[in-house]
């Protein structure tokens, strides 16, 4: 079988030219958000970053405001020129009709490179669907041990409330394999990203614990955060709403 490039390890975590071009471009003409945090967030330990998506808004806007050492979980099909455009197109694009389909095939097809660019840049960590999945692991945690952190898109397609859908469960395993090899905590903060307000709030740290087990942990931990991803949401958006009326 043919071996794919993975993006970028842990070792090469100094930015691609290509994307600090890309940052600086998008600070110059993407609105400038504020980052709130509900606690100190320490700069000598990574963690994760557990954020909404907001379609491709809250990636870009992590990408490029967020100052500190990071790499994010990315669908695998999107980090590979092969099978990039036709993930672009199943996220980005919809359309009913033929012509629209075929416009949309072309549109993809175009930006498939800048955005293989783009994962590479930021040193993307592929996210697989079957048994590959233990590669995602390993490098999140090679990642972490290596001083950066990770930020994590977990929304899938159970709605759960206006502002964000229902959480997967498996990127937990990060912190049951972190622990494992380190016998320290891993901290996961929430994050929500809001376009209304400009604003990325960062909560207070759910910690996985080594000394309670993985089945305790798993729902309890990736509820948490969704739940509270939710109230910060509801408390930006809805108190902005409440001093505009």
């Amino acid at each position: 079988m043919r071996r794919t490039k993975t993006p970028a390890g842990p070792k090469a975590m100094k930015r691609h030219p290509f994307f600090v071009a890309f940052r600086a471009l998008f600070r110059l003409v993407f609105p400038r958000h504020r980052i709130v945090c509900s606690a100190p967030v320490p700069s000598d330990r990574p963690c994760v970053f557990v954020c909404n998506h907001a379609g491709i808004y809250a990636p870009i806007v992590i990408a490029t405001w967020l100052r500190r050492r990071f790499r994010p979980w990315v669908k695998s099909d999107t980090c590979y020129m092969k099978t990039a455009r036709a993930q672009i197109q199943r996220d980005l694009f919809k359309s009913e009709t033929r012509a629209g389909r075929v416009f949309h095939r072309v549109l993809s097809a175009l930006i498939t490179p800048v955005t293989v660019a783009i994962m590479r840049g930021v040193g993307a960590i592929p996210v697989y669907g079957d048994i590959r999945i233990v590669t995602t692991f390993r490098q999140s945690v090679l990642t972490l041990r290596a001083g950066a952190s990770l930020v994590i898109f977990p929304e899938n397609e159970a709605p759960y409330s206006e502002y964000t859908n229902g959480f997967s469960t498996g990127f937990v395993h990060v912190g049951r394999k972190f622990c494992a090899e380190t016998g320290e905590r891993l901290d996961f903060y929430p994050v929500y990203v809001s376009k209304k307000t400009r604003t990325v709030r960062i909560g207070e740290p759910i910690a996985y614990l080594p000394s309670l087990g993985f089945g305790a942990q798993r729902a309890r931990l990736a509820e948490a955060l969704r739940d509270s991803i939710t109230r910060m949401a509801r408390e930006l958006e809805e108190g902005d709403a409440s001093r505009s009326a």
